[in-house]
């Protein structure tokens, strides 16, 4: 039984076309310059334009927000360090003096 073929069918319009394509691979051409700056410009216009850039500046914010608090914990952290502490050696060079001497 041979099968029907419909002409407006896309994978049938695609093996009809892919058949009639010549052995030898030629390069295809680029676009043209006039072509490929109105692509890139409706891209760019586009890109620009969305909503999600509303969202980048609150992004923005808090990883400023954040980067400026790490800085701040770094800061107080090395200050503290840097004050001098008891000597802990010293306490416990005297408390195990006084438990083995007694």
């Amino acid at each position: 039984m041979k099968r029907k073929t419909n002409h407006s069918d896309p994978l049938d319009r695609l093996l009809r076309s892919a058949a009639l394509v010549n052995e030898v691979n030629e390069p295809i051409p680029g676009l043209s310059w006039a072509s490929e700056n109105r692509v890139l410009g409706a891209w760019r216009t586009a890109r620009s334009g969305g909503i999600g850039e509303s969202w980048m500046g609150l992004f923005r914010a808090g990883v400023a927000l954040a980067g400026a608090t790490a800085l701040l914990t770094v800061v107080i952290t090395w200050h503290t360090d840097v004050t001098p502490a008891a000597d802990e050696v010293a306490v416990t060079d005297a408390a195990f003096n006084v438990a083995v001497l007694r």
